[in-house]
């Protein structure tokens, strides 16, 4: 048992270090037999899991995609235009939570369904204002819930 927990701390270290999201394990067969490559059920897996879609967005230089109505839905709290209520396109709607985190219009690409987004530091600017945001309508709701509660 010890020498199995080591060897999986050997191999956990360094992914761990990168700050993986998420790891893709691929099945080479079905019988869990050393050597052996079946290739349908390996294709069915790349196939299943995304892989493809995932290194060609990753090959044209986007570290994030999202299908478009998620997204709107996702971040629009983070802008005073398309929160609470928003009566435009979901592009339109899109173009607006962006224009704070990219004034310039370089980071975003509109797909046929998706968002597709360059650098992560504007991901990671959207997350912390979305975070804020609802810290806030959080504080908001229990306001409201304590006064109503103090009346009775």
């Amino acid at each position: 048992f010890g020498l199995d927990q080591s060897h999986l701390h050997v191999c956990v270290l360094p992914s761990v270090r990168q700050n993986p999201s998420y790891i893709r394990c691929i099945k080479p067969n079905d019988k869990k037999r050393p050597g052996m490559y079946d290739e349908l059920p390996v294709k069915h897996q790349v196939c299943y899991l995304g892989l493809v879609e995932n290194i060609r967005v990753r090959r044209a230089g986007f570290c994030f995609r999202m299908e478009k109505e998620a997204f709107f839905m996702r971040f629009r709290a983070t802008s005073v235009v398309t929160y609470p209520a928003w009566n435009g396109s979901v592009e339109d709607g899109i173009k607006q939570i962006m224009s704070k985190f990219d004034p310039r219009g370089q980071q975003l690409v509109f797909g046929k369904t998706k968002v597709f987004i360059k650098e992560p530091k504007t991901v990671f600017a959207l997350e912390s204002a979305r975070d804020e945001k609802i810290a806030g309508i959080a504080l908001q709701i229990q306001r409201f819930w304590r006064r109503c509660h103090v009346r009775r």
